[in-house]
């Protein structure tokens, strides 16, 4: 109905009344149907004024994604084998771009990787920060949002997995302060050689994955 009638963020939709006879439904489905927009962002209920339509807001989008995906460990491992390819696909021009002000960010956020590896914990939010950095520099907003959605995929998703084992981890370690190195020295095919060592296997789903669900 929105899309058929052109209906702009801002624009009142009609009552639930109204809209059940235009589209000979009962007020049952139309209820739940604007529950359902709402839900993704996409309608504002106001008390007592109406429901009108709110512009399409990609962070409620990926909001909504990530939910969906805290109890389903196979879907959090083809995400990651996507963030893998947007990576690799945008790596050199993101070291063309690279300033020196985030290199430091960068160097920063390896020293904190190393204080949680110390402390026997892991750093994977780190791990991504340090990457989310990197793609900064190629200016693509809606690239940044997607790593956003990757840390509450993985914050969210832990329960899932087995633990990493700790020379996996000290490997990971190693790769990341190579890759450094690499970005230091401003050479993109040597950057995306490293990037690739940093992309460790994701650990195994835990056994009661499922029954975690259920």
């Amino acid at each position: 109905y929105i899309l058929e009638n052109k209906l702009n963020p801002g624009d009142r939709l009609p009552s639930e009344s109204e809209l059940a006879s235009t589209l000979g439904v009962s007020r049952n489905p139309i209820r739940e149907a604007i529950k359902g927009l709402e839900a993704l962002g996409l309608v504002e209920v106001r008390v007592g004024l109406g429901v009108y339509v709110k512009a399409a807001d990609l962070d409620d989008i990926l909001t909504n994604f990530a939910y969906n995906l805290i109890f389903d460990g196979e879907s959090v491992v083809e995400l990651y084998e996507i963030r893998q390819r947007l990576e690799l696909s945008y790596a050199e021009e993101a070291v063309r771009q690279l300033s020196d002000e985030y290199l430091n960010e960068m160097r920063g956020l390896l020293a904190e990787m190393e204080q949680q590896f110390a402390a026997g914990k892991d750093f994977i939010m780190q791990d991504l920060a340090l990457h989310r950095v990197l793609f900064r520099s190629v200016g693509n907003a809606t690239l940044l949002k997607l790593y956003d959605i990757f840390a509450a995929i993985y914050a969210n998703t832990r329960h899932l997995f087995q633990s990493q084992p700790h020379d996996v981890m000290a490997d990971d370690l190693e790769n990341h302060k190579l890759l450094l190195e690499a970005l230091l020295q401003r050479d993109g095919e040597l950057v995306v050689a490293r990037l690739r060592e940093t992309y460790t296997k994701l650990p195994d789903l835990v056994v009661d994955a499922k029954a975690i669900a259920d």
